[in-house]
């Protein structure tokens, strides 16, 4: 098991919430997940 420093928790929930948003986007707007990654990268 791999301990995860507090950093890493929390770079986990900014991506989390950004594909929560991402989806959420991709249901209303017709924008996929992977767009909106791509405008992220």
């Amino acid at each position: 098991m791999k301990v995860q420093t507090k950093a890493v928790q929390i770079e986990i929930e900014q991506f989390k919430r950004i594909l929560i948003e991402a989806y959420e986007r991709g249901q209303s707007n017709e924008v996929t997940a992977k767009e909106m990654v791509q405008e992220l990268a």
